[in-house]
């Protein structure tokens, strides 16, 4: 009973929770370490009711906007199937559906408005706090941030909650909540710096036909 006594002790110490002005400054902090990254991701949907709808593996890049910019650089190559590419390249959004051989384009701007985890990592920094409500938990080395995103008059966007995960100062999982429920598992990996500019570039590929969104 001593050694259950001590440990809740320990876990009550050495887990602290942050709101709003602390936690965002915070998030802003790590976030700004990622300023241009390369690695791998690992992917899983479930449903409302914790069923595996989907699971993916793949490349994963950004360079974050510097001074000047709105609009940060992006990467996600999934390499299992469904097979997919998309890309911002700080003007346009590219989707590339590799079993469609579909390409579909649209400005990176109109992208930038949706509360998805693409958008936060690579993002305005500026932006945050005002889209988000930001919590936080420290656990050792781990910091855990909720973001819940504000509501205005266009709604929410697409995800209901938004969680970011860091150890040691480095990114290592992602996790957020549809309208729907879903649940989605971002975990990264084999992180480096710095992320090559040609990742960045789209090149149509053969045959693929392109859409305008």
């Amino acid at each position: 009973m001593k050694k259950i006594i001590i440990f809740l002790i320990s876990l009550f110490f050495t887990q602290v929770v942050f709101a709003d002005q602390q936690a965002t400054q915070a998030l802003m902090t790590d976030l700004a370490k990622l300023q241009s990254v390369q690695g791998q991701f690992g992917q899983t949907i479930k449903d409302a009711h914790g069923a595996v709808m989907q699971q993916t593996k793949g490349d994963f890049a950004l360079n974050r906007p510097v001074s000047g910019q709105t609009q940060g650089l992006f990467y996600w190559n999934v390499k299992t199937d469904p097979k997919q590419v998309l890309i911002a390249d700080g003007k346009n959004f590219w989707f590339y559906d590799v079993s469609l051989q579909q390409v579909t384009k649209q400005s990176q701007s109109a992208v930038a408005t949706q509360n998805s985890p693409a958008m936060l990592l690579s993002g305005d920094l500026k932006q945050i706090s005002k889209q988000y409500n930001i919590s936080m938990i420290t656990a050792n080395s781990e910091q855990k941030f909720t973001l819940v995103p504000i509501k205005t008059a266009q709604g929410s966007g697409t995800f209901t909650q938004l969680v970011i995960i860091f150890s040691a100062g480095e990114l290592k999982k992602m996790q957020a909540v549809d309208a729907l429920e879903n649940h989605i598992e971002i975990n990264f990996s084999n992180l480096k710096t710095p992320a090559p500019a040609s990742l960045f570039v789209f090149k149509k590929p053969a045959g693929a036909e392109v859409v305008q969104a």
